[in-house]
């Protein structure tokens, strides 16, 4: 018996000395469990970790106060508590692959957007983050089904520079295998207070098929929309600011992707990218939704009860309905059948009187003006009779739109009525439009419409006819806006005029591009505003200039005004070189020239950017005697009025001798008697050809050609373009061989007269050696070669 008890308290202090070595290593060893399991994630994920308390159980491990932070900043997530269940001894034999299931409950995440360095955080966590991987052996046997992941009380609020952009509320996530199921509480974007988007409680369920997860349901009961326009004018549009959001976490890819994807890579249309996000079979159903849109003058338009479904079929079918009533009557009813893969879909569109209001939201680029009292309908009919052709048919009415942009014009542009309607066919497989007959109308004018468009990822192309049958003169122009006229209404014509015009071109051959415009012009100005009359230029008038500045220059010139040289007084070098730089066929056409336009677009869209303009020298004129500086689609649209004004009420000769006296030859340099004797000491009759290429080479930016007067020579371009130009002259037979040979001796000691030097000795100069006009085949503008990139 003794010795029993001996052997019991042997094992009895046995097992005090293990349960005190075993507390021992509790306390010593669970910080560092801690911290290990804290570098652990750091390691795995490229963020900060901080961990306050780990639990170890024959369970598995819980993990306390957690607080996750991208190493640059920009977002920082809490999470009360996680817990990864396991076996022990699969711990022990299989590692982290042992996990069965980890929860996490009351997770706060906040994301600021306009921190710094958030976006090299989530690039950092997207590098580091984890890949799918295919199940091993090990996991198969350990896990089963897979493991599960649940997500309690998720709180998640996104910042950006315009304050809370989206807020989340008690959500819970659960994963089991390739299948995720989520609930959310109410979201919203943006704040109560202003512009937003509110829903209520939803559900959504995920499948992961092919490396990805895909929606396999959404339903969504309940939300409201404010006008996702914010009402302060410094703050985006709330629209805008979630398009931000996202571009700012696609341009944060990880070093894989940047990898993997070519630079110049074109990704599928947005509309398939989005269906590619679906299973074949997914069902959305959101209904309950109220859309409010509030104008800057106060007034509310809404959409009551909109309603969206869309579910899917096994055989690549999508069906999509979107319906709902307007404040004023109107309706919008959608019912298509779509195929992302093909680019095909049949159905019909319908909308009904809806208040541009209510669009503009949505479509922020769109410069929107009183949208309140404008409105959009259209009926459009989708068939899909094969898989390579869809037919397109249906109409577009526009009413009241207005407008308000810097590019369109000074003020905003209202009252725009404009109706379309057509029938065409789209062809998916080649990305191909083919326009059967449409028709755009504004007024009393209709523009009849017929060809192709192709747009691919590697090549556009165009071949579109345009027909304007005889109109009345003035209803051709009253179809414009009369804020685009402005006080060119008051012009009035009778007869009519028609044009056709056609264009084709092909990225891939710019240079075979063909743009035809023919004009039936019967038109007569009968009355004609008082400011634009050409009787003013009979005599002295006062000609004012608005620098880039905004300082003012005005002279007194006309005939009779001591600035003023007659066309017969010039140099005829100085005619040949203005024309011959540019308006090659200036006394061909009648104010516009379509080879010049033509050669404009081309080299416009081979350099990606607006380069160079196809402005003749009436078109100039016009600009310089009536119009501001300032480039905008209203002023373009009255610059082509009064070219066409000018070039009824005026001779070529008349037009020429005008633009020779009014326009810039340098700083505060108007006029070319002026330029003679400031820059030669000459008057205009004793100009020599090389001084009449080097004024007509000022033309195109006169401030910044001056640098050779204040060099006091020709810079090496500037000696250039004058050779080129002379020589372009001699070719065209503007000039005769012998004026040639003495401008290009000229150049080889051309020399400017300063303000205090002697008067130049008179010359003998060369005869003109050409027809007093340009050959009628001298067709192309030599603009093009003296206007740098």
């Amino acid at each position: 018996m003794l010795r029993f008890l001996s052997e019991r308290r042997i094992w009895v202090v046995a097992a005090f000395v293990v349960l005190a070595l075993a507390v021992g290593f509790w306390i010593w060893g669970m910080p560092r469990v801690s911290a290990r399991a804290a570098d652990a994630i750091a390691a795995r994920l490229g963020v900060d970790v901080q961990i306050e308390e780990t639990r170890l159980s024959f369970g598995g491990v819980e993990l306390r106060g957690i607080e996750l932070s991208g190493r640059h900043g920009g977002f920082v997530a809490r999470i009360e508590a996680v817990e990864a269940r396991m076996n022990p001894l699969s711990a022990l034999l299989h590692g982290v692959s042992s996990v069965r299931s980890v929860s996490a409950r009351r997770v706060e995440v906040t994301a600021d957007l306009s921190h710094p360095g958030f976006g090299e955080s989530i690039a950092q966590l997207r590098t580091n983050g984890p890949r799918p991987k295919a199940a091993t052996a090990s996991s198969k046997r350990v896990g089963g089904k897979g493991r599960t992941y649940d997500l309690d009380e998720l709180t998640l609020r996104v910042i950006d520079g315009d304050g809370h952009l989206v807020s989340i509320g008690d959500a819970s996530l659960h994963k089991d295998g390739d299948r995720m199921l989520g609930r959310f509480g109410d979201a919203l974007l943006g704040e109560r207070s202003g512009d937003h988007a509110s829903v209520g409680p939803s559900a959504l369920e995920l499948t992961r098929s092919e490396g990805a997860w895909k929606i396999g349901d959404l339903e969504i009961q309940g939300a409201s929309v404010r006008s996702l326009r914010n009402g302060d004018a410094d703050q985006k549009a709330l629209a805008t600011r979630l398009r931000d959001a996202v571009s700012e976490l696609r341009d944060a890819p990880s070093a894989a992707e940047t990898a993997n994807e070519p630079p110049d890579s074109i990704g599928p249309p947005a509309g398939a990218r989005l269906f590619a996000r679906l299973t074949p079979d997914v069902r959305v159903a959101v209904s309950g939704v109220q859309i409010e849109s509030r104008t800057p003058a106060g007034h509310v338009e809404r959409i009551r009860d909109f309603r969206l479904a869309l579910d899917g079929a096994d055989d690549g079918w999508y069906r999509v309905r979107v319906g709902g009533q307007t404040s004023d009557r109107g309706a919008l009813k959608v019912d298509l059948g779509v195929m992302p893969n093909e680019a095909r879909a049949e159905g019909s569109i319908e909308l009904r009187q809806i208040s541009l209001a209510v669009i503009a939201p949505f479509a922020p680029e769109i410069p929107f003006y009183d949208e309140d009292v404008g409105t959009l309908s259209a009926e459009l009919e989708l068939g899909a009779s094969s898989r390579e052709r869809i037919s397109i048919e249906g109409r577009l009415r526009l009413r009241k739109l207005a407008l308000d942009s810097e590019r369109i014009a000074a003020e905003p542009v209202d009252n725009i009525n404009v109706d379309f309607r057509g029938k065409g066919n789209w062809y998916p497989g080649e990305r191909l439009l083919q326009v059967e007959r449409g028709e755009v109308r504004m007024g009393k004018v209709s523009l009849l419409i017929d060809g192709e468009l192709e747009r691919t990822p590697d090549h556009y192309r165009v071949d579109l006819s345009a027909r304007l049958p005889p109109t009345r003169c003035n209803d051709v122009i009253g179809a414009i806006p009369e804020d685009v006229l402005r006080s060119l209404t008051r012009f009035e014509w009778s007869g009519t005029w028609g044009a056709l015009a056609h264009l084709s071109l092909d990225s891939r051959a710019l240079d075979a591009t063909e743009l035809s415009i023919r004009v039936r012009d019967l038109c007569q100005f009968e009355k004609t505003p008082r400011w634009v009359r050409i009787e003013r230029f009979r005599g002295p008038f006062r000609h004012r200039a608005i620098e880039p500045d905004d300082t003012v220059f005005e002279m007194r010139t006309g005939p009779g005004a001591p600035n003023w040289v007659a066309l017969s007084d010039t140099s005829p070098f100085m005619a040949a070189a203005a024309i011959s730089h540019e308006d090659g066929a200036f006394y061909e056409h009648g104010g516009f020239a379509p080879w010049a336009i033509r050669d404009a677009l081309v080299r416009n869209l081979r350099e990606g950017r607006y380069v160079v303009g196809a402005s003749t020298i009436t078109m100039q004129l016009a600009k310089n005697l009536y119009l501001q500086r300032e480039k905008t689609i209203a002023r373009k649209v009255q610059e082509v009025i009064l070219t066409w004004w000018l070039e009824n009420a005026l001779n070529k000769d008349e037009i020429l001798e005008l633009y020779l006296n009014v326009i810039e030859y340098g700083p505060a340099v108007y006029g070319l008697r002026h330029a003679s004797a400031y820059y030669f000491g000459r008057h205009p009759i004793e100009l020599s050809p090389a001084e009449s290429a080097f004024l007509a080479c000022m033309l195109p930016s006169p401030k910044r050609y001056h640098v050779s007067y204040e060099r006091g020579a020709l810079t090496r371009s500037m000696r250039s373009k004058v050779r080129r130009l002379l020589e372009h002259m001699a070719k065209r037979e503007r000039i005769g061989p012998d004026a040639l040979e003495y401008g290009l001796q000229e150049l080889e000691d051309f020399r400017f007269r300063r303000k205090g030097d002697p008067l130049p000795d008179a010359r003998a100069l060369p005869p003109l050696g050409a027809p007093e006009f340009p050959d009628p085949e001298a067709l192309d503008p030599f603009e093009n070669l003296f206007l740098e990139p």
